[in-house]
């Protein structure tokens, strides 16, 4: 078994505030209004596929998030490549 060295903790701490303030919060905010927008004209008559859009929407973002932290945090020269 291979031991990595666990990585610089104020580094991490200021990489996960960074990735939290701009990427997370920012999506989280689009995905909320997009949700409002699509309640707004879909929740009467389509509530099936609202609820499609809704799934949809939180799936997109949570996969996009996770490939974003990946590559914010490489760029941060905070994650390993291999």
């Amino acid at each position: 078994v291979q031991h990595r060295p666990l990585p610089p903790i104020l580094q991490n701490s200021f990489g996960w505030g960074f990735f939290m303030a701009v990427s997370s919060n920012t999506r989280f905010q689009l995905v909320e209004g997009l949700e409002r927008g699509a309640s707004m004209l879909l929740r009467d008559k389509y509530d099936a596929l609202l609820k499609a859009v809704i799934f949809t929407l939180r799936f997109g973002n949570n996969y996009y998030g996770g490939i974003n932290f990946v590559q914010m945090f490489r760029w941060m020269g905070l994650h390993a490549t291999s």
